[in-house]
C-alpha cells in the first residue's frame, strides 16, 4: 500500500484555509471598493463632459444668433442702397425726359423699332 505524506499537519491546513478565506473576502471589499471609485469617477466625468457640451451648445446658439444678426444688418443695408439707387436713376431718367423730350421720344421709338425687329425675324 501507498502511504500518504503529510507534510502539514491539520492545524496548519486549517489555518491556511482561514488565511486564503480571510483574502478572498478583502479581495471581494477590494473589488467593491474599485468598483465603486470607478463608478464615482465615471459618474464625475459625465457630469464634466455633459457641462461642457452644453456649454459648447450655448456658445454656438450664440454665435449663430449674432452671425444672424449680423447677416440681416447687412442685407437690410444692402436693400437701402439698392432702394437709393433706384429712386437716383429713375429721377436722373425722369429729369432727362423732362429737358428734352424729342431726343427721348426719338430714343425710346428708335429702342421699340429694334426689339420689333428682333422679335420679328427669330420669329
Amino acid at each position: 500500500m501507498a502511504r500518504k505524506l503529510n507534510l502539514v499537519s491539520e492545524d496548519a491546513a486549517g489555518d491556511v484555509a482561514d488565511q486564503i478565506e480571510a483574502l478572498r473576502a478583502e479581495m471581494a471589499d477590494l473589488a467593491g471598493s474599485i468598483s465603486k471609485l470607478i463608478s464615482q469617477r465615471s459618474s464625475r466625468l459625465g457630469s464634466q463632459l455633459s457641462a461642457r457640451v452644453s456649454d459648447g451648445l450655448s456658445r454656438s446658439a450664440d454665435q449663430a444668433n449674432d452671425l444672424r444678426d449680423a447677416s440681416l444688418e447687412t442685407l437690410n443695408a444692402a436693400g437701402e442702397r439698392a432702394r437709393d439707387v433706384s429712386l437716383h436713376l429713375i429721377d436722373t431718367v425722369a429729369a432727362e425726359v423732362r429737358k428734352n423730350p424729342t431726343r427721348t421720344l426719338a430714343l425710346t421709338l428708335g429702342v421699340g423699332l429694334i426689339l420689333g425687329l428682333l422679335s420679328r425675324s427669330s420669329r
